[in-house]
């Protein structure tokens, strides 16, 4: 299973993160995707959008099999709103 440094900071869980989700998204360009995904957090990939937003690919039943969820949404849900 992979986890990463933001799910272990935001949770204080103990797992050994195997990525950042900051350092992937830096060398992410808009437009581009990731297939990163955090089994903490519950996301399967990551999308940058055409304005440079974090998005991630959460899992669902519609015909992609995800749906795009704003990275701050899912930060918020660990972190009080910055």
């Amino acid at each position: 299973m992979a986890y990463s440094l933001e799910y272990k900071e935001w949770t204080g869980s103990d797992v050994e993160p195997s990525f950042e989700i900051k350092e992937v998204s830096h060398n992410m360009r808009p437009g581009d995707t990731s297939d990163v995904a955090c089994e903490g957090l519950g996301f399967i990939g990551m999308y940058k959008n055409e304005n440079g937003q974090l998005q991630f690919k959460m899992e669902s039943d519609n015909e992609d099999g995800y749906e795009l969820v704003y990275f701050q949404k899912i930060k918020n849900l660990y972190v009080p709103f910055e």
